[in-house]
């Protein structure tokens, strides 16, 4: 009888608990408003450090270009592998926003073998992570970026981004992998716009798969920029959630102009609410 009683005992609660878990997994995969959360956040991170990359080894060589850097990190430079460590959080800066840590590696190179293809591109600049962060999002993967097109105006870069990962504090973790286009002005040394485009796909945290395309060109502010606000002052990005039973969901992520620098952001999600975010 007793044996009877702690069965059916242990049934319910085993039952009690797995209907829990399966509604808060149900709610992870369904909450519009967490998925839009979310799709900001992967946005910020792919581009707050996005301006790092455009400069030639020669600008890092030079040490008087070093206190013009967002985040003021330290610059190392090691010339027998053509890399610069950028490493933040060490010392005192007057602008703290986004607040990053960890190290930024810029490894430059002319040539990459993939796959036992050899693919050549001048300039190319291999972009990774080391313990970095921002906002207390750590960074994980690896960025290729390389020149493929110049004017009198500026140089077109292409951006292929690979199993680009962003962890929370929690370990609930967000991938992406993206092929972009990114045209840079210059005005000698200086980066005084940039706009990009290009479509991605990926894993959001509660498993789904999504597809993401920049449907209309984000335009970025270099003197922005340098100042601490990375957000684009325009631009939209579509973002497609999967869904098992129910239909898939797209939500649209727009960048508006504010004062100054300060540009926001606006979520609209599939089911017609809307979420402001500013950095």
């Amino acid at each position: 009888m007793w044996m009877k009683y702690f069965w059916t005992l242990g049934v319910v609660c085993t039952l009690l608990f797995t209907s829990c878990v399966s509604d808060e997994k149900r709610r992870l995969q369904t909450d519009q408003n967490f998925e839009g959360e979310e799709i900001y956040d992967l946005s910020f991170s792919l581009d707050e450090h996005l301006l790092f990359a455009f400069p030639a080894f020669e600008f890092y060589q030079d040490t008087l270009n070093h206190a013009g850097l967002p985040g003021c990190p330290e610059v190392e430079i090691s010339l027998p592998d053509s890399a610069i460590i950028l490493t933040f959080g060490g010392s005192a800066c007057e602008v703290e926003t986004p607040v990053r840590s960890g190290k930024l590696v810029l490894v430059f190179q002319d040539s990459l073998r993939i796959k036992d293809s050899l693919i050549v591109k001048k300039g190319m600049v291999r972009m990774e992570y080391n313990n970095y962060s921002v906002n207390e999002n750590s960074v994980e993967g690896m960025r290729i970026l390389y020149p493929e097109d110049s004017t009198s105006s500026g140089i077109t870069f292409r951006d292929h981004s690979r199993e680009f990962v962003i962890k929370k504090a929690n370990g609930s973790s967000s991938k992406i992998s993206g092929d972009y286009s990114h045209v840079v002005r210059f005005a000698l040394d200086t980066i005084v716009q940039v706009s990009s485009s290009g479509t991605g796909s990926g894993r959001n945290m509660a498993g789904r798969h999504f597809d993401m395309e920049i449907s209309q060109v984000k335009q970025f502010d270099g003197a922005c920029f340098r100042s601490g606000f990375v957000l684009p002052a325009s631009g939209r990005e579509s973002w497609t959630i999967e869904r098992t039973v129910e239909p898939n969901v797209q939500h649209e992520l727009t960048y508006q102009a504010g004062e100054g620098c300060a540009h926001g952001a606006v979520i609209h999600l599939a089911d017609g609410r809307e979420l402001t975010e500013s950095q």
